[in-house]
């Protein structure tokens, strides 16, 4: 409760200093994303939220440049959605098997957790140059 409430104070102390904008979303973005830290015992746990609450919203950009793109050239936006859920399930399938795995005592199959991770971190880095040309 002590937590929320700095939060809020900090919050309020942003806004009426540097007013409503872009950056007090981004601060709320980056506060929701830590904030499983302060309920979750593992840390492992606290990366995985994080990683989870940005991947969503990674997709829902993507979803929305990729449909605008589609209704600009006026192709069918119900296959193209089709096409887009069952990557994104296909993808979430695999790594999650692939993410169980790396629990085995076999050496093998617990390296396999190195592709998720590395899918990830591959992500971050396309984040990056994606978003480097974003603004002038």
């Amino acid at each position: 409760m002590i937590v929320l409430l700095v939060i809020a104070v900090f919050i309020i102390y942003f806004v009426k200093r540097f007013k409503f904008s872009d950056s007090l979303l981004t601060l709320i973005t980056g506060i929701l994303i830590f904030y499983p830290v302060c309920f979750v015992s593992n840390p492992v746990h606290v990366i995985l939220m994080g990683v989870t609450m940005h991947y969503t919203q990674y997709l829902y950009l993507t979803y929305k440049v990729s449909l605008k793109r589609k209704q600009e050239s006026k192709e069918i936006q119900s296959n193209f959605l089709n096409k887009f859920i069952f990557v994104i399930i296909f993808y979430s399938i695999v790594m999650s098997i692939l993410s169980i795995y790396g629990k085995s005592n076999v050496e093998f199959l617990s390296n396999l957790i190195l592709i998720p991770i590395i899918g990830q971190m591959l992500h971050f880095y396309l984040d990056s140059q994606l978003w480097k040309f974003s603004e002038k």
